[in-house]
This record gives structure tokens, sequence and C-alpha cells, in this order.
């Protein structure tokens, strides 16, 4: 054999092997015990929760290998059988993330690997986007790009940050007249938001409605107690608190709550979506409230009873050093 052939053929076994350990990162049993896991999950709603089954095609992927496990054989024959199980590697063109996806003639609900291996984080992951990949068959309204850059200005973190510490309270709450004092706190917070920035409406409901919702599903269906859904959107809330811009992730801590407070205060409200309803102004209906703006000292005392001081403080301190670092010369 030539030298420039045993190279080639070299680089060859080199690659093969290669895709067989891609194919490997993900074990198999642990791959099924996955795919057991939602298939469970979805059986044990039975479509009650929208209306319609969320069981269906699971892909497992390791980001860095780009290695693919999926719970079922895909009609254009990229994947291979291994024992139940199916095998494959990703092409640079499908974007890794958990999320719902379009490949190989199937819509997978996929999720990158390694899965969390707390089992209400995992369970709530496996709902959420099993939701996402039903989600276009489902009685929904289509989802809609949204800007929510505002919530990353000065008033906007202050008034969703007051709103998520009420709809803590008011999620958190055994007694009746403290969740609602609490969801309506949360409200004309909301209101106040939206009356400053035109548009804010829209947006916010567009990232509520498909985010929101996704994260809502998956509480919902990953947690089989109503304490531990409690649990799950008070951790929500609080980590979400500390993410460095809220724009892109707020509507996965206000989904959740908000849902949990319709179903206490709303239930069937999941119907009424089809229609072109919102779940705040659902909320708003059930409570009997109005969108009525308040004045700065009624808002102010609804501020004071969740540390508005402190938190304006620490609101103005933040935007102050972020103007200072814009300004800072660049090498």
């Amino acid at each position: 054999m030539s030298s420039r052939a045993f190279l080639v053929a070299s680089a060859l076994v080199a690659a093969c092997g290669s895709v067989r350990a891609a194919e490997s990162v993900i074990p198999a049993d642990a791959a099924r015990a996955v795919f057991a896991e939602a298939a469970t999950l979805c059986a044990a709603d039975d479509g009650r929760l929208w209306g319609a089954s969320l069981c269906g095609p699971v892909l497992l992927v390791d980001p860095a290998t780009r290695a693919v496990v999926a719970s079922q054989n895909d009609p254009s024959g990229t994947l291979h059988d291994a024992g139940g199980v199916f095998t494959g590697t990703f092409s640079q063109e499908p974007v890794v993330a958990n999320s719902s996806l379009e490949w190989s003639g199937v819509r997978w609900a996929q999720l990158e690997w390694p899965l969390p291996e707390d089992p209400a984080l995992r369970a709530t992951l496996l709902m959420r986007e099993s939701f996402e990949r039903e989600r276009p068959r489902l009685p929904l309204p289509a989802p809609r790009p949204a800007d929510n850059t505002h919530l990353d200005t000065l008033d906007g973190r202050y008034l969703l940050q007051l709103e998520w510490r009420a709809l803590a309270q008011a999620v958190g709450a055994e007694s009746e007249r403290v969740a609602r004092a609490g969801a309506e706190d949360a409200l004309r917070f909301r209101n106040e938001r939206r009356q400053l920035y035109p548009g804010a409406s829209d947006s916010e409901s567009a990232l509520e409605l498909d985010a929101g919702l996704a994260q809502y599903t998956g509480v919902m269906l990953g947690n089989a107690t109503p304490q531990a859904r409690t649990a799950a959107v008070l951790r929500g809330l609080e980590q979400h608190a500390r993410d460095p811009s809220f724009a892109r992730t707020f509507a996965e801590a206000t989904g959740p709550a908000y849902g949990l407070l319709l179903d206490r205060f709303a239930a069937g409200w999941q119907r009424r979506l089809a229609s072109g309803a919102e779940p705040d102004a659902l909320l708003l209906a059930a409570l009997k409230l109005d969108r009525g703006a308040e004045s700065a000292s009624q808002l102010g005392r609804r501020a004071s009873r969740y540390g508005g001081d402190d938190l304006l403080r620490t609101e103005i301190a933040r935007d102050a050093r972020l103007r200072k670092d814009a300004k800072a010369p660049r090498d």
C-alpha cells in the first residue's frame, strides 16, 4: 500500500471510530430510561391539560459531539437501531438546544445531554419540550416574534421584579385573601409597566404565550402534587430574578406563576386562549379588577410591601454602573 493510500485508510478508520465514540456518549440504557419517563408523564396527563396527548418523538443530543439518540427511527434512514433506541450524529446544520426540532422528516422534542439529575427539573424539562413539539396542533395562537428589551431598563426591571415578588406571595399563599391581594399587586405593577412602555403589552404577551405556556406545562406535568408545583414556581421566580437580562427569560417565571393562579381562580382558562384571550386579562376578570392606572402614592404603598425602596436603590446603582461602563474607553 502506498503511503498516500495508507494515510487515507487511516483517516477513514479514525473517522469511523470517532462516529462510534460519539454515538456512545449517551448510554443506551440511560436514553431508554428518559424515553420511558417521558411516556409515563404524558400518559399520566392523558391529554387533560391541553385537550390532546403530548406523547411523541424525543431526541437526545450531546452538544460537544453532536451524537444523537432517538426514541424512534426516522423515515430518512439517518438513524440506526441500537436495541430499541436509534443512534446517529448530527451534521453541522441543526442547532442543538432544548427545543422542538424538525429534522429528518420528524418533529422532535430535542433535549441537550446530559439532562438535569434532579428528578423534578428533568421531568419539567421533558414535559416543557414535549409541549413545544406538539404546540402546532394544539388550539393555541401561533408564536410570534417579540422585542422585550424594555425589561432591561431601570423602570422595566424594577416593576418586573416587584411583580415577581407579588406573584411569589400569591402563589405561595394558603389563604385565598392573601393570594388575591398578591395577585392584585402583581397585576397593578404589570399595568404600570405597560403604561410606561407602549407596545409592551403585546410583546410581553407574545413571549408568555410561547415560552411561558411551555414552562407552565412543564411545571404542571413534571410535578405530581400541588405542593411540588408551587415549589417549582417559587424556585423559578427566585432564580430568574438573578438573570443578567430579563428580556428573553422573564416569561419562564411569569408564565407558570400566572398559570397556577388561573388554575386557582379561573379553572378551565386554557380553553379560552384559542379565541385570543390572554392569561393576565383572564385573571383580571376572575378577580373582578380593571386596568385603571394608579397614582404614584398608591403604587408606592404597594411597592413598600415588597421591599420596593431597597430594590429601587439596587436597580439605580446597577443602572449607574452600566452607564459608566458604556462610557469607559475601550482598548
